[in-house]
Formats: C-alpha cells, sequence, structure tokens
C-alpha cells in the first residue's frame, strides 16, 4: 500500500474523517471494500453513529441486527460511541413503542457498549410513563447514566419519571430532557429524598429542557442546589408555557441559581408575542 501512494497514512485518515464528518455512508462503504488497509479506520467511522432513525426496516428487527452483528464481532462494540434509538420512523409511524421498552434485547444492547458517550431515547408514540419499561431496560437506562464515559443524555416523550433519577442524570456533562414529566407520589418523594443522601459529583455544563412542567423544574431547581460547585455554562429552556405562573417562577428560580456560571442562555417560549419589539 505505501509503494503505491504518495502521501502518508494520516493523510487518508482526514480524508476519512471528512467523509464521516459529511455522514457520507455509501462512500466510507465504498473506501472500505477498495483495500484491506481502509476497513479497519471505516468501520471504526461506520459505526461511530448508530441512529434508529437511519433505517429501511423495523426497529425491532434493526436491534436484533445490531445485538447480531456485535456478539459475532465484539470489536464493533467499542466502535460505538453514539445511540439514537427511537420507537418509530417514517415507514412505521403506525406502530407502537412496545417492542423498544419490553424486550430484553434493548438491555443486551446497552449493557454490551462499554465506550458510549452519547445517548438518546425518544418516542414519537404514547408517550409511555417510566413504569411501562421493562424492568431490565429501566436499570439499563439507569446504569448508563450514572457512567463516567457518558458525556450526553437526552430523554424524550416520557411520563411518570421518577424524581430521584433527577439525581445520577444531574451528574452528566449535557443532558437534555424534552417532555418529561415526573411521577409524584408520596412513595417517589420519599425515595427522592432518600436518593440525597448519594449526591455525586457535579459534571453539568449544559441543560436543555423542553416543554417542561412546573413539578419537574421545582424538583430539578432542589437537585441542583445540592450542589455545593456550579458547573452549568449552558441553559435553554424551550417552548415553555409562559401562562404558568408557577412554571415561570420555578424556572426563573433556575435563571437565578444558574446565574454566577451561566455563559449562554436560550429562551424559547411556546407562544411567541404577535407584536414586534420597539427598536
Amino acid at each position: 500500500m505505501s509503494d503505491q501512494l504518495a502521501f502518508p497514512w494520516e493523510i487518508l485518515e482526514l480524508i476519512l474523517h471528512e467523509v464521516a464528518m459529511m455522514n457520507d455512508r455509501r462512500t466510507l462503504r465504498n473506501f472500505s471494500l477498495a483495500s484491506h488497509a481502509f476497513v479497519s479506520e471505516c468501520q471504526r467511522k461506520l459505526f461511530h453513529t448508530i441512529d434508529f432513525r437511519d433505517r429501511c426496516i423495523s426497529g425491532e428487527e434493526y436491534c436484533r441486527r445490531l445485538c447480531t452483528i456485535t456478539s459475532e464481532q465484539p470489536r464493533f462494540r467499542d466502535y460505538i460511541r453514539e445511540l439514537r434509538l427511537v420507537d418509530t420512523y417514517p415507514w412505521d409511524s403506525n406502530l407502537d413503542w412496545n417492542w423498544l421498552v419490553s424486550r430484553d434485547i434493548l438491555s443486551e444492547l446497552l449493557d454490551s457498549l462499554p465506550r458510549l458517550e452519547i445517548f438518546s431515547l425518544h418516542f414519537n408514540k404514547g408517550p409511555p410513563a417510566w413504569h411501562d419499561l421493562h424492568e431490565s431496560v429501566q436499570t439499563s437506562l439507569i446504569d448508563l447514566a450514572k457512567r463516567p464515559s457518558i458525556k450526553s443524555y437526552t430523554l424524550s416523550n416520557i411520563t411518570h419519571f421518577p424524581p430521584a433519577l433527577l439525581i445520577p442524570w444531574c451528574a452528566i456533562r449535557n443532558i437534555q430532557f424534552d417532555r418529561v414529566t415526573l411521577a409524584l407520589n408520596p412513595a417517589d418523594t420519599y425515595n427522592y429524598f432518600l436518593a440525597l443522601a448519594s449526591v455525586p459529583n457535579p459534571r453539568l455544563e449544559i441543560l436543555t429542557l423542553r416543554s417542561p412542567t412546573s413539578a419537574f423544574v421545582r424538583h430539578l431547581n432542589e437537585t441542583l442546589a445540592l450542589y455545593a460547585i456550579q458547573t452549568l455554562t449552558d441553559l435553554a429552556v424551550m417552548c415553555a408555557n409562559t401562562t404558568d405562573v408557577q412554571l415561570a417562577a420555578d424556572i426563573w428560580d433556575l435563571f437565578q441559581w444558574a446565574a454566577p456560571t451561566l455563559q449562554r442562555l436560550t429562551w424559547r417560549p411556546a407562544s411567541q408575542p404577535k407584536v414586534p419589539a420597539p427598536r
């Protein structure tokens, strides 16, 4: 290979990196077929991000095939750094979310990816409640949030999320809660206060809330107030219901807590004013 090329392998790595940045998976596959020298690096790029929206088969079959290939080729597990799970996609939008939360295959997949850094779980249908998730899936999702290697974690469209779980999630560098509501019953509140005794070291730098509820923001404020050291630098609140007076007060408390270290603030209410701002 080196006798045929007039430039070093580092240049080829840069070329493959640029192709991967453009998400040109077809070109990466063609590169891997051109020479054995390209196979390993192309596979690293191809398996870096697994997006369940980028498929033409059912999600359950896609997940099963992914588990099969990673069990047959264990090295692929180390290549996967970003995993985006979604229950449906345009061709199967009529299907529900049960396949994603009621199968042990999902727990097997999450537990087998040791170098995962970015994770998102999005439900288009439902939304399901946290207790609707299979027990093994709940455990895997919680264990994933506690991994030091996880840099970004997104949960979307889930109801009855236990307040106690806000504590391990707030120890992640970048978290996003999209239309997540809390389970507010005496047992969950008791478990929340029990969990306060094991607050992890603060790592939260980027926080995004989309369509938050007052109860969610209030419990989030109580959790964040436990950290003696503030690390939050980027805060985004999207699609907030400005007609909810209590929610507005809770969001203001969050703004005040984050003020000493905040460098960027994004505020997009659910309703935009029709009157243009004065110049």
